[in-house]
């Protein structure tokens, strides 16, 4: 009785065998969504190319109607976002919220509180009044494009609208008690926003890709070369690359552009980078001012970091707040927190050091061009 049934199966298996449609080779394609924040986000999506074709355009326009909500939301420069009309009404009235902006609200007061030291958070968003007297936004560094520095008199002047003890959350309602006063939520906005693009493409099916939202970069699955699979490689940026190449005439950029490598877990890992070699100002002495600000003088925080990177499988969200939390914090200080709550952390001073978290040790791959050349000293 059994002999029948076996031949049966065997030849219903053969049959179906022989009917299997070749699927297509998985490629990678680059979806680039525009500007948003100021920046260009883009992701790279791993998929068939029949799937690309059939889902592109529906992808780009879902990933560009979140963008385009979130930009009305948290730009502060867009005179009819969300935020804007926010500070405007500041020491006036409050002003009614979407959920989705009190979840973001509620994450950046939570990391001041988290890293608070004696009372005092690095990581204050309401830093903006002071941040505007820089204007790093029009005064980027140019080659030959000096800046006039805010006089400590202004600065002073500012520092008592900073306080994100004076934002006031009643329900849906915001609040900023003092008149004048101004929050900035583009040190988490980045996050989040790659976070919810990740969860859109996860919606659509997808299971691997890179996302990069103003250097915000979320992983995701394995990529494919050919017939390979292997996981993404995740670069960390060289602070000093012209002083290398001066140094050590070492020509090949791309050789000496990463200082160190992270292979991503299969798993969704975010990676955020805080640094002050891309975003500064130059005075007329020739003296460079970088963007992230202390919430206690107003001027660009000297603590001997030239760029922390986080990394962990947390929501992008809380990483992209903590990175400039922890650079805010120092040294020392940034890795005992990022060891006390197990987070991937790597630090590079203006002495060249580098330092990594106990868990990042166990990820790190260092570049051996520059190893080999002695210009940084490896942890």
């Amino acid at each position: 009785m059994k002999k029948p049934l076996l031949f049966t199966l065997i030849f219903i298996f053969s049959l179906l065998s022989s009917c299997i449609v070749k699927v297509d080779r998985i490629n990678r394609f680059t979806i680039n969504l525009g500007n948003f924040f100021s920046i260009s986000p883009y992701v790279i999506i791993e998929c068939n190319e029949s799937f690309y074709n059939t889902y592109r355009e529906d992808i780009y326009n879902s990933l560009r109607e979140i963008l385009s909500d979130l930009d009305n939301k948290f730009n502060v420069h867009n005179n009819y976002s969300l935020i804007y009309r926010l500070n405007e009404s500041s020491g006036i009235k409050s002003i009614v919220c979407d959920d989705e902006f009190i979840y973001v609200l509620e994450k950046a007061i939570e990391i001041s509180n988290l890293t608070s030291i004696n009372g005092i958070s690095m990581y204050d968003i309401s830093i903006y009044p002071i941040f505007e007297l820089w204007d790093f936004e029009t005064n980027y560094y140019i080659y030959n494009n000096f800046s006039k520095i805010p006089s400590i008199e202004k600065i002073n002047e500012k520092l008592s609208l900073v306080s994100y003890r004076d934002i006031i959350i009643n329900g849906n309602e915001v609040f900023l008690r003092k008149k004048g006063a101004k929050i900035d939520l583009g040190s988490i906005a980045k996050g989040y926003a790659s976070n919810k693009l990740f969860l859109k493409l996860k919606d659509y099916g997808l299971n691997s890709g890179l996302i990069d939202v103003g250097g915000n970069i979320v992983s995701f699955g394995l990529k494919h070369l050919e017939n390979e699979r292997s996981n993404y490689r995740i670069g960390i940026k060289t602070p000093f690359v012209s002083e290398i190449r001066n140094d050590y005439n070492i020509n090949e950029q791309k050789d000496i552009n990463i200082i160190a490598y992270v292979d991503a877990k299969e798993e969704m890992e975010s990676f955020v980078t805080s640094g002050v070699y891309e975003r500064y100002i130059v005075s007329e002495e020739k003296k460079m001012y970088h963007h992230i600000l202390s919430p206690i003088d107003g001027f660009p925080i000297d603590n001997g970091i030239v760029s922390i990177t986080v990394f962990s499988n947390s929501d992008s969200t809380i990483l992209d707040a903590l990175s400039t939390a922890l650079f805010g914090m120092g040294i020392e200080k940034a890795l005992e927190f990022s060891n006390r709550f197990d987070l991937n952390c790597v630090i590079i001073s203006k002495d060249r050091l580098i330092y990594l978290s106990e868990k990042a040790k166990e990820r790190v791959i260092f570049n051996e061009l520059l190893r080999k050349s002695g210009y940084y000293v490896y942890g």
